[in-house]
């Protein structure tokens, strides 16, 4: 009788239990410290000890509530949303209803401005220089024009490093760039090394042209030199062969009358 009586308490106990909630709002991120526009429709997941618990979208007021039941713990909540950098905070020690503060969950809205400018190599503005735009992850590239202009079309809420190199030009750039419709010169100091290098693969090739006239010249002063007439030789002795059998023939032919008249 007893245990029934434990397990009824037991019972009623578990029916009268609560599931604990994780309430907050998710907000776009700012960079003056006020408070950024809620965000609607994005994905809220609640994590305790890296295993997903229960995940909620938040409202048009940008606010969510996370059902993790009697899940205590320490969470990482995270919000994604297309459009946005995904946002989380970590470390929420959660004993039983947690209402977050409201800056606690934002998200960076990916918006987009123009990063541009002229690159010039000892001071002149260089054509064909290759420029990259470079974040984690990132790595555009575009070529000056023939005013050594160039553009790009980045991320605002990304730090970048703005790099460019050509031949004959000693790289260099800047580091640190965020796109706000900026411009962002770099000015190249001309490689003397290289200028040097082609100097002596010029010399080369001169060289070369010297020994191929020089040879030539050669040939031709060889094709100058009389050949021995082949030809001809070959008709006198043809001749000569003709004038022996003649004479051979005739020879036989006074060799035959003569023994004819002596019989």
């Amino acid at each position: 009788m007893r245990n029934i009586k434990v397990i009824l308490i037991l019972f009623i106990m578990s029916m009268l239990a609560f599931p604990y909630t994780i309430k907050g709002m998710v907000t776009e991120q700012t960079y003056d410290g006020s408070l950024g526009a809620p965000i609607s429709g994005a994905k809220i997941s609640a994590y305790l000890n890296g295993t997903l618990i229960t995940t909620a979208t938040s409202g048009s007021d940008g606010k969510f509530s996370l059902d993790i039941g009697e899940n205590v713990g320490r969470y990482r909540i995270t919000a994604e949303k297309e459009g946005y950098m995904n946002g989380g905070i970590d470390g929420l020690d959660v004993k039983g209803d947690y209402t977050m503060f409201n800056d606690d969950l934002t998200m960076a809205l990916i918006k987009y401005s123009t990063v541009h400018g002229v690159v010039t190599c000892g001071g002149k503005p260089a054509e064909g220089v290759t420029v990259h735009a470079i974040a984690p992850g990132i790595n555009k590239t575009t070529t000056t024009d023939d005013n050594g202009y160039y553009s790009f079309n980045l991320q605002e809420s990304v730090s970048y490093n703005i790099t460019a190199e050509k031949y004959g030009c000693l790289p260099g750039g800047v580091n640190g760039v965020r796109p706000h419709n900026n411009s962002v010169d770099i000015n190249l100091a001309i490689d003397e090394s290289a200028f040097r290098k082609e100097e002596n693969v010029s010399a080369n090739p001169e060289n070369q042209s010297v020994n191929i006239s020089m040879n030539d010249t050669t040939v031709n002063a060889n094709n100058n030199i009389p050949q021995p007439q082949t030809e001809d030789n070959t008709l006198l002795i043809v001749g000569a062969v003709i004038v022996i059998i003649v004479l051979i023939v005739l020879i036989g032919a006074v060799a035959f009358v003569v023994l004819k008249k002596r019989k």
